[in-house]
Order: C-alpha cells, then sequence, then structure tokens
C-alpha cells in the first residue's frame, strides 16, 4: 500500500527535519532517515509493518512517497485468528465425542470460518486505519511543504473595511 504526492518545491535541507518530525509523530515510531540522491529517506524498521518515507527532487518540486508493506501484518491478521479458531475447535473437540466424526467435522469448520471471519474483520479495519494514515501524512507534508498552515487555512492578509 503507497501513497504519493507532488510537492510544489523541495524542501530545503533545513525544511526535512520538521517534515520528519510529522511522519514520526504520526506513526508514533522512530526511524532511521538517510539522504539519497538529493532527497530524504526515512524508515521505520519494523518487521510487522515495515513504513518508508521518501521525499525527492523532481524539476523543479519534490515527489513525496509513502509506502507500507504489510506482509507480516497480513501473515498476522490472517493465520493467527484462525489457528486460534481451531484451537477452540479442538478444545471443544476434546471435552465432546471425539468418535462422532460429523459433529468433529462440523466443530472444525464453525472455528475455522469464525477465525476466518475475525482476521477479515481485522484486515478490513487495519487497511482502513492506514489508508487514512497514509492521507494524513501526505496530506500534512504536503501543506508544511507548501508554508500552509495545518490546520488547512490560508492565512490572506486582511481586508481594509471598505469606507
Amino acid at each position: 500500500m503507497s501513497a504519493q504526492r507532488s510537492l510544489g518545491r523541495c524542501p530545503r535541507p533545513e525544511e526535512m527535519g520538521a517534515l520528519l518530525d510529522v511522519v514520526r509523530e504520526e506513526l508514533d515510531t522512530e526511524g532511521e532517515s538517510h539522504e539519497v540522491l538529493g532527497g530524504v529517506e526515512w524508515k521505520n524498521g519494523s518487521w510487522a509493518v515495515p513504513v518508508s518515507v521518501r521525499i525527492s527532487p523532481e524539476g523543479q518540486g519534490a515527489r513525496l512517497s509513502v509506502a507500507v508493506d504489510r506482509g507480516g501484518a497480513a501473515f498476522l491478521s490472517h493465520y493467527v485468528p484462525i489457528l486460534w479458531g481451531l484451537g477452540i475447535a479442538g478444545i471443544v473437540i476434546g471435552v465432546t465425542d471425539p468418535a462422532a466424526w460429523q459433529a468433529t467435522a462440523g466443530i472444525l469448520a464453525v472455528g475455522a470460518a469464525s477465525g476466518y471471519s475475525l482476521a477479515r474483520t481485522i484486515w478490513t479495519r487495519t487497511t482502513r486505519k492506514w489508508q487514512r494514515v497514509l492521507r494524513k501524512l501526505t496530506t500534512e507534508i504536503g501543506r508544511m511543504s507548501e508554508g500552509t498552515p495545518s490546520d488547512g487555512s490560508r492565512r490572506e492578509p486582511a481586508e481594509p473595511f471598505p469606507s
């Protein structure tokens, strides 16, 4: 999952720290940043959900790219609930009559289906969360690079009162 945005101008080197502070604050995690081909790249180093933010020069402006690799999260959010559901089904089978294969098959099917349902719910909710985070990050960094206040308002000079 990723999001990209063109920035009207390339942030100056002294502005990069403030932009990366936005990333750290929004993701609530530390990371490492490196200069890459005149731009900057920040990575959080997480194995479950690695996030990479890159601001690179592009013509007169810059390109902001935020990428999230959710492969580890996909594994955890799908297989753990399914195995949990099968484990619960195994406990139920252990306290009932395991010789009744129809009941055993049904209990295992219900356990697997329940686990899968939980897995899909977790995956859907976390996907929505990451979409919001990516949208917020790209919007906030774009505003900061353009000099717009974080509340989205543009500060215009005050209009004189009509005489």
